[in-house]
C-alpha cells in the first residue's frame, strides 16, 4: 500500500482505508454462468473521538404551511412532530456542549425559519445558552397559508450571520410535506437562491415533491430524504447530524485499473467513483467487476480530504489473488460476501429502472423480469441459509417495493428513497410501505386508485367484486373496499418488515438517532 499527504502537519484521526478485498472466484469458473468475475472492497472511515465541525452553524426551513396542520395517530400535528425533532436536538447539542461531554469548545449556531407563502424568522440560538425563550418561539409556530420553497431559501441566503459562515462550516435543512404552489418552481430556479453550505431536503408524506427536493439535491451536490413516518422524522435529523458534525473526509474520488466499479448514482460500470464525505465509521462497500480473462491485477486508487483541515491524501493498493490460467473454480466455491454484493447491484440497477418513467409494455416487461430476479434471490437466500440475515432482508424488501411501485407516483417516492438509503448505505431507511402494499398499476383492467378513500394510503380496488349488492343500507364502503378479496397483493410486503434503522447504521449513529427521535410527552403522557 502506499499513502501519499500533500504536505507535512499534526496528525489527526481523519483517515480513510481500503479494507476487506474479496473476490468472487480466483480462477475461471467451470459451468460459468456469468460475464465477468466480481470484486469487492470496503473504503472505511477511521473512528472519530470527538466531533470534528466543532464550529457549525445549521439553518433549519420549517414547512408551516395548512397540510402541517394534519394529525398523527396520536393526535399531534405533523409540525408539532418537526418542531419537538429540533428542540430534540438542542436538547442533544446542548447534552454534547456540557461538561460532562468534555467539548467545551464547541460552538454551533442554529438558525430557524418557519415558511408558508410567507416567511417567519424564528431566530438563531447559539448551542449552550439558555435555551427557554428559544423554544417558547418554536412552540409558537402554527400551520396556515400556502408554500413558497424559493423564498424560504432565499431567507437564509440574506441572514446576516449565515452569509458570512464558510460553506464547510455549514449546512441548511429544508422540511417539507408537500410542493411549492407560489414562487419559483423548478429546482434550477429555487436555488438561484441557493443560501451556500451543504442541501439537505427531506420531504415528508405521500403528496410532497420527491422530484423536485431529489433534483434539486443532485444540483446543488446536496442530499434528498424521504420522511415515511413523521415519528421518525427525528431518526432521520439524527443521522444528518452525525454526518454533519462527525465528518471525517470529503471529496473522495476512487480510481480503478484492470477492473470496472459500479455507480448506483448513473447505474454503469465506470474507472472512476465519487463520493462527497464519510463521517465516522461510515463505509461504502464498492463492486468491480474484471474479464475472466484479464491477466492484470486490481489497482484501488482513492484521493480524498480530511474534513478538518482539507489535507490531501493518496492511497494505492494492488491485489493480484487471480489466476485466469489456473485450474478451474467450482461454482460452490464463490466468495459468498462478493455474490451478496452482485444481488445488491442487480437490485440497484432495477431500483433505477423503475424510478425512471415508464410506459406500460416497459412496466410489464420489468415486472416480468423482477418475478424471476425474485425467485433466484429467495433460492439463494434458502440455499446459503440468510433468511435471518439483516442485508438480505433489506435487498428482499427493496426488490419487492421496486415491483409494486414502479407504476404509482407514491411507489416512485418509495423506490427512490430505497434507492439513496441502499446506494449510500444511509443508517435511516423507510418501513412505512402501506402506501404501496396494496397498490397496483392503475391501467390494469379493473382496478382504480381511490385517492378520496384515505389521506396516508392508495389502494388498489377491483371494482369486478363490488357491485350494490355488496352494500346494505348500514355499512359502510370502506369496509367492502378494506375486504382483503378486493385488494390485489400480488408481491405483498415481508412479514415483520418494521426496521428503521438499516443494516449499514454504526453505534454513534444509532445513539445519535435515538437521541434526536424522542417521543413527545404531555402532561397527560404515560412514561413508557
Amino acid at each position: 500500500m502506499t499513502s501519499l499527504s500533500n504536505n507535512k502537519q499534526k496528525i489527526t484521526e481523519n483517515k480513510l482505508f481500503i479494507e476487506n478485498y474479496k473476490i468472487l472466484q480466483i480462477s475461471p469458473e467451470n459451468e460459468n454462468n456469468l460475464e465477468y468475475n466480481y470484486h469487492t472492497v470496503d473504503i472505511v472511515a477511521n473512528k472519530l473521538n470527538n466531533i470534528s465541525k466543532k464550529n457549525f452553524t445549521l439553518a433549519c426551513n420549517i414547512d408551516r404551511s395548512g397540510s402541517m396542520s394534519f394529525k398523527e395517530n396520536d393526535n399531534f400535528t405533523t409540525l408539532q412532530y418537526t418542531i419537538h425533532t429540533i428542540k430534540s436536538i438542542i436538547y442533544y447539542l446542548s447534552d454534547v456542549k456540557s461538561e460532562e461531554k468534555n467539548i467545551k469548545d464547541l460552538n454551533i449556531d442554529i438558525i430557524i425559519n418557519a415558511f408558508d407563502n410567507l416567511n417567519s424568522k424564528i431566530g438563531r440560538i447559539k448551542i449552550g445558552e439558555n435555551t427557554s425563550d428559544f423554544i417558547k418561539k418554536l412552540d409558537n409556530i402554527f400551520p396556515r397559508g400556502s408554500t413558497n420553497i424559493s423564498d424560504a431559501f432565499k431567507i437564509i441566503k440574506e441572514d446576516d450571520y449565515y452569509k458570512n459562515i464558510d460553506n464547510s462550516n455549514k449546512a441548511h435543512i429544508l422540511f417539507t410535506d408537500g410542493v411549492p404552489n407560489l414562487g419559483k418552481l423548478k429546482a434550477n430556479e429555487i436555488l438561484e437562491e441557493n443560501p451556500g453550505g451543504k442541501q439537505i431536503l427531506i420531504g415528508y408524506g405521500k403528496n410532497h415533491g420527491s422530484s423536485l427536493l431529489d433534483n434539486i439535491a443532485k444540483i446543488s451536490n446536496g442530499s434528498y430524504y424521504y420522511v415515511d413516518n413523521i415519528e421518525n422524522a427525528g431518526m432521520v435529523y439524527g443521522e444528518i447530524i452525525h454526518n454533519l458534525l462527525y465528518e471525517c473526509v470529503k471529496d473522495i474520488n476512487i480510481n480503478v485499473k484492470g477492473c470496472e466499479i459500479y455507480d448506483f448514482k448513473t447505474n454503469k460500470w465506470i474507472n472512476t467513483l465519487k463520493f462527497n464525505s464519510l463521517s465516522s465509521e461510515q463505509f461504502q462497500t464498492v463492486l468491480m467487476r474484471s474479464s475472466w480473462k484479464s491477466v492484470k491485477p486490481i489497482e484501488i486508487t482513492i484521493l480524498y480530504k480530511e474534513s478538518n483541515n482539507n489535507i490531501l491524501h493518496s492511497k494505492i493498493e494492488r491485489f493480484n489473488l487471480y489466476n485466469c490460467t489456473d485450474i478451474k473454480s467450482n461454482k460452490l466455491h464463490r466468495d459468498l460476501t462478493v455474490e451478496k454484493q452482485i444481488f445488491r447491484q442487480k437490485i440497484l440497477d432495477y431500483l433505477n429502472q423503475t424510478s425512471s418513467n415508464l410506459n406500460n409494455s416497459e412496466i410489464i416487461n420489468l415486472k416480468n423480469k423482477i418475478t424471476v430476479f425474485e425467485k433466484e434471490l429467495k433460492l439463494f437466500i434458502k440455499n446459503k441459509e440468510l433468511e435471518n440475515d439483516n442485508f438480505m432482508e433489506k435487498l428482499s424488501t427493496d426488490i419487492k417495493i421496486a415491483y409494486k411501485g414502479m407504476d404509482t407516483d407514491i411507489g416512485k417516492k418509495l423506490i427512490t428513497a430505497r434507492l439513496l438509503s441502499q446506494g449510500f448505505q444511509r443508517a435511516y431507511e423507510i418501513t412505512n410501505i402501506d402506501y404501496i402494499d396494496n397498490t397496483i398499476n392503475a391501467n390494469k383492467l379493473g382496478y382504480i386508485y381511490n385517492k378520496s378513500m384515505d389521506l396516508n394510503r392508495g389502494l388498489s380496488i377491483n371494482l369486478n367484486n363490488i357491485n350494490n349488492n355488496n352494500l346494505d343500507n348500514n355499512q359502510d364502503l370502506s369496509s367492502i373496499l378494506f375486504n382483503n378479496n378486493n385488494i390485489d397483493r400480488c408481491c405483498s410486503v415481508p412479514v415483520g418488515v418494521k426496521r428503521s434503522v438499516s443494516c449499514y447504521a454504526t453505534p454513534l449513529q444509532r445513539d445519535i438517532m435515538k437521541s434526536c427521535s424522542q417521543r413527545i410527552f404531555t402532561e397527560n403522557n404515560e412514561t413508557d
